[in-house]
């Protein structure tokens, strides 16, 4: 019989730990905390030698082009915010921007804040683009540029804001007046510095863009006791005026409509090709306006008819020549185009106007009306706000 040799017990077994690769990884431990020391001397080197450059403006300078990626937008659910009897109000960037006397915040679904700056209006107004946001005291002397997370510049100015506008690719311009009561347009780009000046000697009430390089001014005149605006339009980076074409009446928005742009007065509906030659127009007769809107689908006008008895109407002009007109109840609170239906805002619904009329119950005290794309419209109450798809 074959004898069977025992082994002491614990002997023969293979080592758990190899002292080769234990003695490595102590090694490369130890190179880790070598580099997070030398990471944190750096780092405390560094701030030590440019701690005079390191102020709130230039942190606020670096977050221009920062914003926050794949944040949830509005959705179906109430928007809330505090109720100010100065509150106003922008779509923009996907958030909700309230603007009172006591400063501005974003809001975005579900009711959260992503921001708010406490700053001081009396008469606040917005105005902005894909790019930034501008809020502004109406004849105030500051303003502030916002991205959907935080203020990016500020400045205040020697004289009153007339008008503010923003373009999509981060330039902005400010209207205000110089030193011997001339109309000035301020130029920024989106890095903040101030690039040009546009000087104009008439009554200058609004600016704004077309586009990204094209500024438009809106001047006022009157001849033979007849009120026309002038609208200039400038690119930016040149040296002169590109060229200035008037309109009867006061001219409310003027905008990219269709392959041209729109011209909303006071009057009526006039329709441009890109060389600002007048291709349609449709008068408003002896009605007032109420509301406007251009898109680049159209133009949606609410008027008051001035007539006894008579209805208010919402009229919508396409490029092409075509007007739909519906004859609407009085109470609008507010009418924008959506695609290509009227939409209007009462006390407790809304009205679209497209080949039928419908209807949408919405809560009571409404007080603003948003548009934000082709298939939904933001209604917005004192203290919330709630998004509605368009039919």
């Amino acid at each position: 019989m074959a004898k069977i040799s025992r082994i002491p017990e614990g002997e023969g077994e293979v080592p758990r730990v190899n002292e080769y690769y234990l003695r490595i990884s102590k090694k490369l431990r130890n190179v880790k905390y070598l580099l997070l020391l030398f990471m944190v001397a750096a780092l405390i080197l560094t701030l030590w030698a440019y701690r005079s450059r390191l102020t709130y403006d230039n942190f606020r300078y670096i977050l221009r082009d920062i914003d926050e990626a794949g944040h949830t937008s509005l959705s179906t659910d109430a928007v809330y915010y505090t109720a100010n009897d100065t509150n106003v109000y922008l779509y923009f960037r996907g958030d909700l921007a309230v603007g009172s006397s006591s400063g501005v915040s974003f809001h975005r679904a579900l009711g959260s804040r992503s921001f708010e700056d406490k700053v001081t209006f009396r008469s606040p107004v917005l105005t902005g683009s894909d790019k930034y946001m501008i809020a502004y005291d109406a004849g105030g002397t500051s303003f502030y540029v916002y991205n959907s997370i935080s203020r990016v510049y500020s400045e205040t100015l020697d004289h009153s804001i007339i008008s503010c506008a923003a373009a999509s690719d981060g330039s902005f311009a400010v209207l205000t007046k110089n030193d011997v009561g001339d109309c000035v347009v301020l130029i920024y780009n989106k890095d903040f510095d101030l690039v040009g000046k546009v000087t104009r000697a008439g009554y200058a009430y609004s600016v704004g863009f077309l586009g990204d390089k094209r500024l438009y001014i809106c001047e006022s005149f009157s001849s033979d006791a007849t009120l026309y605006t002038n609208i200039s339009v400038y690119t930016m980076g040149t040296e002169d005026i590109d060229l200035t074409f008037a309109v009867q009446g006061t001219a409310l928005d003027f905008d990219i409509c269709g392959d041209g742009f729109a011209v909303i007065s006071t009057l009526g509906v006039s329709f441009l090709d890109t060389d600002m030659t007048k291709t349609a127009y449709t008068s408003f007769g002896t009605s007032d306006v109420l509301y406007g809107s251009i898109t680049e689908k159209g133009v949606c006008v609410l008027l008051d008819k001035n007539e006894v008895g008579a209805a208010e109407e919402v009229m919508v002009c396409f490029a092409d020549g075509t007007v739909q007109r519906t004859s609407v109840p009085y109470g609008a609170k507010g009418a924008v185009l959506c695609g290509k239906k009227a939409v209007i805002l009462y006390d407790e619904k809304l009205l679209i106007c497209g080949d039928e009329i419908t209807e949408t119950t919405v809560p009571s005290g409404a007080k603003k009306l948003l548009l934000t794309d082709e298939k939904n419209v933001i209604v917005c109450y004192s203290d919330y706000a709630k998004i509605y798809e368009v039919k």
